[in-house]
């Protein structure tokens, strides 16, 4: 699966070798034009025996906190899902189908 495949490359960079720091960040753009952006300073992605949990923190931005800040713990801990691998947190329905797309919901 594409997905899988990608997170498995992400997985891997810090097992590569040598000292950097993993960020992530959201460019977001409205249809009315409106700019803006999360970033999380501290990022860590599981392997594929745990799901590719998403753990993150640092958060900085204009967008709203939406990996950490939304209700409990927001994507941050979550497993990730796809429409053939439901691993989120709903028992009546897959996120990933409903969403169309695969996500740490």
């Amino acid at each position: 699966m594409k997905c899988d495949y990608r997170n498995e490359n992400i997985y891997k960079i810090p097992k590569s070798g040598g000292s950097f720091s993993h960020s992530l960040r959201f460019d977001l753009t409205r249809k009315d034009g409106h700019k803006a952006y999360e970033e999380y300073e501290i990022v860590h992605i599981d392997n594929e025996a745990n799901k590719y949990k998403l753990i993150a923190g640092g958060y900085s931005g204009t967008a709203g906190d939406a990996v950490t800040g939304f209700g409990k713990t927001g994507n941050n801990g979550q497993y990730f899902s796809t429409y053939d691998q439901d691993d989120d947190e709903f028992l009546f329905k897959s996120c990933a189908v409903k969403c169309r797309g695969g996500w740490w919901y």
